[in-house]
């Protein structure tokens, strides 16, 4: 289990700066999530998450992140096991995976969407076959997982 750490207020400042940096993204996991999702809840953070989202599964995908927002797709439980993209025996769940995912926007803001379209072109064409992002999405799981041992 995670320590609690106390914040100073600069810590407060950019992780507010980071969160509005991250919203231009957050409108359409938003939208997404008014649109289809049966329920949603408020994290610390401030992250959004919305419940059973029948697009999802239209998409045939578990769960996907935009911005400050992860929507979940019908009948996925956020804390599922989820594997590494890379197939190391590594187990995470699937939040803590798609947390990782809001960090990442957090930290590349409005270029996040280009970015991780870029990564995906780029590891299909040369025949890597696993973004970049989900890789370090994983290590970031798998790193948070040692420090909590």
């Amino acid at each position: 289990m995670a320590k609690a750490i106390k914040k100073s207020s600069r810590q407060y400042l950019v992780h507010a700066l980071a969160v509005c940096w991250a919203s231009p993204n957050s409108v359409i996991g938003h939208a997404m999530g008014w649109y289809g999702a049966s329920s949603r809840a408020q994290f610390p953070d401030g992250i959004t998450e919305y419940y059973d989202n029948p697009i999802l599964n239209r998409l045939r995908i578990s769960a996907i992140t935009f911005g400050n927002t992860i929507n979940h797709a019908t009948g996925v439980d956020p804390e599922t096991p989820w594997p590494r993209y890379d197939c190391a025996c590594d187990v995470t769940s699937l939040r803590a995976h798609e947390c990782a995912h809001v960090r990442q926007y957090r930290w590349w803001g409005p270029f996040f969407i280009p970015a991780y379209l870029i990564a995906e072109a780029w590891a299909r064409t040369f025949g890597n076959e696993i973004n970049a992002f989900e890789n370090a999405a994983d290590d970031a799981c798998t790193e948070a997982r040692k420090e909590d041992v």
